[in-house]
């Protein structure tokens, strides 16, 4: 850390893992994770109603006896509604419910594990999530202005933006979201002049044009203008805001305000830099930043240098705000991890189309953290001005593109004055991205995410070549804002179902914003149709590639999707399990046959019978879930026989779906307590709202459930080779064992037919004499 002495230092720090920006010298000053004290996210039960939550003198109350004895046990003193004016799903409704998140808060000094233990265990609380938080760190590096050579590179490793300019330089009805340490929204080059509403800022007209003190346009926010603040901290940087959360996101720190700045700073308006889609002034206004403020300043605790912090439960609550206010695109300039309700966040944003934009992260390594592990978002490397990795940036199969994020010039907020500064790390590639992207959503709106993304990474220029050793691990190459407009002569490629068994009928849609004058899909089997919106019937099992290629007047595109299409034959099946009555342990393995790539299985197994089980324990190891991150009991009940396992992949540590293939995936142990000859079928089955269901990229499904056999049989006496028939082969069996050596009978009881409690030459004897002159039948097993 010599540098620190020297250097003006800007940190952000996020939450649980790698951060989004670089240390200039190389370090990196990452401990492991930290959480926010005396602060908890807790989901409710779906049985409790929002109206039963309320605060009285003082006094929470939640009408749940074992809840609100824990609350008062721990000194709760604040319950919030994490996403006010979020709306409860219907019962059919494959929707995320958000309105079960509320923020506790309780003294500091009140160890923070104790409480999320105790409320994990009480009836009425779903789940508890800590706030994650961690360092990292950028050094401004300030070059002069004119060095934005991620535009206009002489060695064309730039993105191509005054070509792309000519065609598309930004829409202002589409809204990039910036959940970051806020936006200087009065910077010239980003809000234009007093009173900052022609400029690139977003801003809520309802309430603009509404009464102060109201929440006229009703979203649970009153006169949020320009996006929302939500940090309400203590022992911040001086001059810094950390007081309760309000409407003025206002950047103190810096980060939040460069982020905005490579996306959308005021393009060609005399003044500063240019964003990527900041739009062509004074004709063409550019997107518009919506300033989401969830991070702040403050003093680093062990060197006092001053020091940026972004909390999940912020994150959250901005990417709820984001989704419901409009935003098109997301970008994230930080490390995360799964709390403070942003796995559940991030769903809802999914589900109603957002493009989530995400650094990669700047520990040149291969991990990823939370949000880079989902398959939804896209997750961004850095790269130079030689269009080779940038040191810092992480990378790995994970990653889906990169960008520019080495020494980039934008807008900059010095402890809220106006300037510019020279800054790097992915937390620069992700904005550039996120630029590009509502590039492409100008261009044509009516893309979907999907569409969207597939523009994005099928335009990008390959960079394998100039980075051989990480060949693959860099996403689909350097982002080209140029090809990704002008490739909407493009057409974009949609099919419903994408997953099921066969035969499997898929209906394909093809679009293309351009006059198409041939049509060609090539669907993956060996058959291929030249009609624009196809039906295909897929026959066989198999995970299916489909191209689809358009050629017009302006040319000829095509599009490939890898594993597009799921035809699926899984099959889930429990080995049975033959025994005596004599048996006192059995282990059932599940067996899985799959095609999709899984995510996460939930598994409700009954082995209610006849048969005096006791569940003792399961195992994944030496399994081909083994290495997933999170293996549990959901739910368990004894007297019902009951169990509920989760088999989640990726819990925030970035491990794979469970690739296509067939072997065990879970290993059951039960005791048996009193035996009698019987079976027990260990089958599935609804219990709690949980159901057999596996989780895709693309969506959920059911496998075909074999069910599982534990029998236990009293067995015969005198089958000395186990074949249940007592015949003159039993009597063979047990000479050979006496006098040559051979293998033992089965069982004790199979080979002592005359029950005489030994095995020799008499139980031949007694077999023969029993089989050829009637002699006595065997006694039973017993």
């Amino acid at each position: 850390m010599k540098r620190l002495v020297a250097a003006v230092v800007i940190v952000i720090v996020c939450t649980a893992n790698l951060g989004a920006v670089y240390y200039e010298d190389g370090g990196n000053d990452l401990s492991q994770p930290i959480y926010a004290e005396g602060v908890l996210v807790v989901k409710f039960a779906p049985s409790v109603q929002a109206a039963e939550l309320k605060v009285q003198n003082g006094n929470i109350s939640t009408g749940m006896f074992d809840v609100d004895n824990a609350f008062v046990q721990y000194g709760v003193k604040r319950l919030e509604q994490m996403f006010p004016g979020s709306i409860r799903p219907g019962k059919n409704q494959d929707r995320v419910d958000l309105t079960r998140f509320y923020r506790i808060e309780f003294p500091v000094q009140i160890d923070l594990s104790e409480v999320k233990e105790t409320l994990e265990n009480t009836s009425g609380i779903e789940s508890v999530e800590r706030v994650g938080i961690q360092q990292i760190a950028v050094v401004p590096n300030d070059n002069l202005y004119g060095n934005q050579w991620h535009h206009f590179d002489p060695q064309d490793n730039d993105i191509d933006s005054p070509e792309a300019w000519e065609v598309e330089s930004g829409d202002s009805a589409v809204i990039v979201a910036i959940v970051d340490t806020g936006v200087l929204w009065d910077h010239p080059d980003l809000g234009g002049s007093a009173p900052y509403t022609e400029g690139n800022i977003w801003v809520n007209w309802d309430e603009i044009n509404g009464t102060d003190g109201v929440d006229d346009d009703g979203n649970g926010y009153i006169d949020d203008y320009r996006g929302w603040d939500w940090v309400s901290v203590t022992g911040v940087w001086s001059g810094e805001d950390g007081s309760n959360p309000d409407n003025d996101p206002t950047d103190f720190n810096g980060h939040g305000t460069h982020c905005a700045g490579i996306s959308a700073a005021m393009t060609n308006n005399g003044m500063g830099v240019a964003g990527v889609a900041g739009g062509f002034y004074p004709s063409q206004r550019g997107v518009k930043i919506m300033a989401l403020r969830a991070g702040w300043s403050a003093a680093h605790p062990d060197y006092g240098y001053e020091t940026g912090y972004v909390r999940m439960d912020f994150c959250a609550q901005a990417f709820y705000y984001a989704v419901d206010n409009g935003a098109d695109v997301i970008s994230c300039s930080w490390g995360s991890s799964n709390s403070g309700g942003i796995g559940e966040v991030l769903d809802y944003a999914v589900q109603n189309g957002v493009a989530i934009c995400k650094a990669a992260g700047n520990a040149d390594d291969t991990y990823a953290d939370f949000l880079c592990s989902q398959t939804e978002v896209i997750s961004v490397a850095s790269t130079t001005s030689s269009d080779t990795k940038s040191s810092f940036s992480s990378y790995g199969t994970w990653v889906d593109i990169s960008a520019p994020g080495s020494s980039i010039y934008s807008t900059y907020s010095n402890h809220g004055s106006p300037t510019y500064a020279s800054l790097s790390g992915t937390s620069m590639a992700t904005p550039m991205v996120a630029g590009v992207c509502a590039l492409i959503k100008s261009r044509n709106t009516d893309l979907t995410r999907v569409e969207i993304e597939g523009i994005l990474f099928n335009t990008a220029d390959d960079i394998d070549a100039l980075n051989p050793a990480y060949a693959g691990l860099l996403g689909a190459g350097r982002i080209n804002s140029n090809g990704a407009v002008t490739q909407l002569l493009f057409s974009t490629l949609s099919a419903s179902p994408r997953m099921g068994e066969p035969p499997l009928t898929v209906d394909f849609e093809g679009y293309s914003p351009f006059e198409v004058d041939f049509w060609k899909y090539y669907f993956g089997d060996g058959d291929s149709s030249d009609l624009q919106n196809p039906v295909h019937t897929y026959m066989e099992p198999g995970a299916y590639t489909v191209t689809q290629e358009i050629s017009t007047a302006n040319g000829d595109a095509s599009n490939t999707l890898d594993s597009f299409i799921f035809v699926l034959a899984d099959t889930l099946t429990g080995v049975d399990f033959e025994g005596e009555i004599t048996t006192t342990e059995v282990m059932v393995p599940f067996r899985l046959k799959n095609i999709a790539p899984i995510d996460e299985m939930i598994l409700p197994i009954t082995y209610d019978g006849p048969l005096d089980l006791v569940f003792d324990s399961f195992s994944v190891a030496g399994t081909r879930t083994e290495y997933f991150e999170n293996t549990q009991i959901v739910a368990l009940n004894f007297s019902q026989k009951v169990i509920v396992f989760r088999l989640r992949a990726n819990s925030g540590g970035g491990a794979p779906p469970l690739s296509a293939g067939e072997g065990d995936i879970l290993r059951l142990y039960f005791h048996v307590g009193t035996a009698t000859p019987d079976t027990t079928v260990i089958d599935t089955l609804t219990f709690n709202n949980y159901v057999l269901d596996f989780s895709t990229f693309i969506g959920d499904y059911i496998p075909r459930y074999s069910a599982a056999e534990i029998s236990l049989s009293s067995g015969i006496r005198g089958d000395a080779n186990g074949d249940q028939v007592l015949n003159v082969s039993d009597a063979v069996h047990i000479i050979n064992f006496v006098f040559l050596n051979g293998a033992p009978p089965v069982t004790q009881c199979g080979g002592d037919a005359n029950n005489d409690a030994q095995m020799n030459v008499s139980d031949a004897v007694y077999i023969i004499n029993y089989v050829f002159v009637n002699g006595s039948a065997p006694d039973p097993c017993s």
